[in-house]
């Protein structure tokens, strides 16, 4: 992948964050106990870039002509449905 296209993921990536972390922050964490809103926390960042770092992945093979298997795609379907159901 061009490094273009790697900062343009990046840069989205981050914005997400930052988005997500805000609205948490800002209507979730006064109910919740300081630890917990802490954890919430690290999984938010824990998938969001563990999905930011498979699309780099998934692009990288994609562009290497590697053959996606259903194994891959079942992973990034479990991601994408835990983000959604959060």
């Amino acid at each position: 992948m061009d490094d273009g296209m790697r900062a343009l993921l990046g840069k989205r990536k981050n914005r997400t964050l930052a988005i997500m972390l805000s609205e948490k922050e800002e209507i979730v964490d006064e109910y919740l106990p300081e630890e917990v809103a802490q954890e919430l926390r690290k999984m938010i960042l824990d998938y969001v870039n563990d999905f930011h770092d498979f699309c780099v992945d998934l692009v990288d093979s994609a562009e290497s002509g590697m053959i996606f298997n259903k194994l891959a795609l079942e992973k990034l379907d479990t991601i994408a449905r835990a983000l959604e159901d959060g």
